[in-house]
């Protein structure tokens, strides 16, 4: 991909990119056994015993570079290439805990878990595909996108995830709780990507508005009342587990600094995987699961911030203020253009629509009131707004 994005404006470096892709993919495939192991020094890592996801994916952003063919037979062999786009894929919290056993997380890609990857890159290639494929594998992301929509729909604040299942083995006997997984922000970020590809790719707003729906999860709209990103929002997070951004272990001598602006952390995670967490008198199925987070550097459960993270919510700023993916507003409610949304923008609706002449119409943001988009403000819009203000589905 590297090369792909350098070609046009430093082809010597982009031919040093695919030659270094070819060399590591060549490599691992002479050695399909040599694993990255779960432990290196000074370092914490993940294992990740099954790697045909990873292997797609190199071979979809080989060929979709270079054209070889070789590539394509390779992709087209993969066990992942006849699946289409995933809606669920292994959970990575089950290796925090030995005494729980998880369903799979409700998402299609995540740090290990990388099939999906390959498939966004080819729907973003389309030519290089038959027009059977290329259809079938956007219907794939269509039917996944909804998937995480009725996600939305089934919670009171509008996230693209589900508490997933997980069994516990201790105590006295066994009991089924939901669980949210550590790095549940980065799922939901990484769910919000899939959504606004599914708008990019069918134009329908339901999507973007999706996608929207999460980043408002991560700004606030949360039962905690918290940014999970640093210094945005009215009541961000300030202490990420950090080594260098470690102000709070040593305020008393200024040694390191706070977090700078713009930081995600991982958010949300009922395993109360750390002693930090585990201390603080939250239990796992009773403790509500996006109630399980507190702000503080020692709770390295909750409050991580890795690069995976912060990569997918960069690339869902870049989205959100892209074009018209920067409308969300559209179909929002806020009709007086107060940059909220509430009572008074329903009873103005409700005077625009009984022709209300001290109401100066034109004025107004009625596209914003067009929450049913059929082009214009109807009475089916005021009830969709009092069903929204009033917490209710659509």
């Amino acid at each position: 991909q590297g090369a792909r994005l350098f070609r046009e404006y430093d082809p010597e470096y982009a031919d040093t990119l695919l030659n270094a892709a070819k060399t590591a993919y060549q490599a691992a495939k002479l050695n399909p056994d040599l694993w990255a192991p779960a432990e290196n020094e000074g370092i914490h890592t993940f294992s990740d015993l099954e790697l045909k996801d990873e292997f797609f994916w190199a071979a979809c952003e080989l060929y979709v570079t270079t054209g070889e063919q070789d590539y394509l037979t390779e992709l087209e062999a993969n066990p992942w290439f006849a699946d289409g786009m995933p809606s669920e894929v292994s959970s990575e919290t089950a290796l925090f805990s030995a005494s729980f056993k998880l369903s799979g997380s409700p998402c299609s890609f995540t740090s290990t878990n990388t099939a999906a990857l390959g498939f966004l890159t080819l729907l973003l290639h389309q030519d290089v595909l038959t027009a059977e494929y290329a259809e079938t594998l956007k219907q794939s992301v269509e039917t996944t996108a909804d998937l995480y929509l009725e996600h939305e729909g089934k919670n009171g604040f509008g996230v693209p995830y589900a508490a997933i299942q997980g069994v516990s083995s201790g105590g006295i006997g066994e009991s089924t709780l939901p669980v949210y997984e550590m790095n549940s922000n980065g799922i939901i970020t990484n769910n919000a990507i899939l959504l606004a590809y599914a708008y990019q790719l069918t134009g329908e707003a339901k999507y973007r508005d999706g996608a929207v729906s999460a980043m408002n999860y991560i700004f606030g709209c949360n039962p905690m009342d918290t940014s999970y990103v640093t210094d945005c929002g009215q009541h961000p997070v300030r202490f990420p587990t950090h080594s260098f951004w470690a102000h709070a272990l040593n305020s008393q001598y200024d040694w390191f600094p706070y977090a700078p602006a713009g930081v995600m952390v991982s958010g949300a995670n009922s395993m109360l995987s750390d002693d930090f967490m585990a201390g603080l008198g939250m239990k796992c199925g009773r403790t509500a699961p996006q109630r399980c987070y507190v702000d503080d550097i020692e709770a390295w459960s909750v409050n991580s911030c890795g690069l995976d993270l912060n990569a997918s919510l960069a690339w869902m700023m870049g989205f959100l203020s892209d074009g018209e993916a920067s409308v969300p507003m559209g179909r929002s409610g806020d009709v007086n253009r107060d940059g909220g949304v509430n009572v008074s923008d329903a009873i103005l609706l409700a005077r625009i629509l009984a022709e209300d002449t001290t109401v100066n119409a034109a004025e107004m943001g009625l596209q914003y009131a067009d929450l049913n988009d059929n082009g214009l403000p109807d009475p089916d819009d005021l009830t969709l707004l009092l069903k929204r203000l009033a917490g209710l589905p659509d």
